[in-house]
């Protein structure tokens, strides 16, 4: 399914809350911005954001938002779930990065997984090098593909 303008704007709150902590170069913020279940499950966040913000070189500049974004609602008897799956650019005055963001912005049969779930950041140039199954990109935490 495709965004609505207000899945646009619960996908856009997330990454301008990510797109400040990087460039704040502020590892508190950036964890802030993931769900409870998402750093209870992540292996070595710590380390993680640590590589994050040193991966993304220079000054940040912008963010835009691809439009080829999905959206998947599930309305179930306990409640309702609502994850966006996202890709932006982020550009700084040195590099542009590809960034794929999973959020569940709405989770009422789970609170503790609302936030940002999985972070996939690559340099634009090296958009050949993103490969694998969904399965691996729903891992939560930060991987950068290098």
């Amino acid at each position: 399914m495709f965004f609505s303008d207000k899945d646009n704007d619960l996908a856009d709150i997330c990454m301008e809350q990510l797109f400040n902590a990087i460039k704040q170069q502020n590892k508190d913020a950036v964890k802030e911005t993931f769900s409870q279940k998402a750093l209870e499950k992540a292996e070595d966040i710590d380390i993680s954001i640590d590589y994050l913000l040193s991966f993304v070189q220079g000054k940040v500049v912008s963010w835009n938002r691809d439009e080829s974004s999905t959206v998947f609602d599930s309305v179930e008897a306990e409640g309702k779930t609502k994850q966006l799956v996202t890709w932006y650019t982020l550009d700084t005055d040195k590099q542009t990065y590809l960034i794929l963001l999973i959020d569940y912005p709405i989770d009422t049969i789970d609170p503790a997984n609302v936030g940002l779930y999985s972070i996939r950041i690559l340099r634009a140039e090296d958009e050949d090098k993103l490969v694998g199954t969904w399965e691996e990109w729903m891992i939560p935490g930060i991987y950068i593909v290098d």
